[in-house]
This record gives structure tokens, C-alpha cells and sequence, in this order.
């Protein structure tokens, strides 16, 4: 009995572990015109993720996962080329 309690608090840590992770801050840098800009990204629980710069709020994007590859989308206000430089830079840290 205490072999499969042990196993069951194993898995438990190990799903609250993944979790914890899954939901960690990050940063990345995107080049923009000549210039880098740091972005700090938050992952939220429905796999989108939220981009903030210092403390303003840029907007929420989401991978959407094709054929063709992952494609990046959002309903916030962030140019098209600016979200793909997000969304490849988010890839690359954390889907890759």
C-alpha cells in the first residue's frame, strides 16, 4: 500500500512541478528596425501567452498549429510583423 501512496504523491509533485514551469515568466528580444526590444512574456493556462514591455500591457498572442507550421494571432492591436518576430522568439524559448 505504501508503494502505490508514494506513487500517487509522485505524480502529484510531478504534475504540480510541470505546471509551475509551464507557467514561469520569461523574456525574449526582438529586433526591430536597427534596435532590440525586450518583451516579458507570461504563458497562460489556455496556451496563449501575454506579451508585456516594463510594465504596459502589448497585448495576448496565441500559436495556431497548421500544416504549414505555427502561425501566431492575436486581437490585440501588434503589426503583423512584429507578432511573427514575438511568436518565432516564443517558439524558439519555450514550443521548440
Amino acid at each position: 500500500m505504501a508503494n502505490s501512496l508514494d506513487l500517487k504523491q509522485s505524480l502529484e509533485i510531478d504534475v504540480k512541478y510541470q505546471k509551475t514551469n509551464k507557467m514561469d515568466t520569461f523574456e525574449i528580444e526582438v529586433a526591430t528596425g536597427g534596435s532590440s526590444i525586450t518583451y516579458t512574456i507570461t504563458p497562460l493556462e489556455d496556451g496563449r501567452f501575454q506579451v508585456n514591455q516594463k510594465d504596459d500591457v502589448v497585448g495576448v498572442v496565441a500559436p495556431n498549429t497548421r500544416e504549414q507550421g505555427i502561425t501566431w494571432t492575436t486581437d490585440d492591436d501588434i503589426d503583423d510583423d512584429l507578432l511573427e518576430n514575438i511568436g518565432r522568439a516564443i517558439e524558439a524559448e519555450k514550443l521548440g
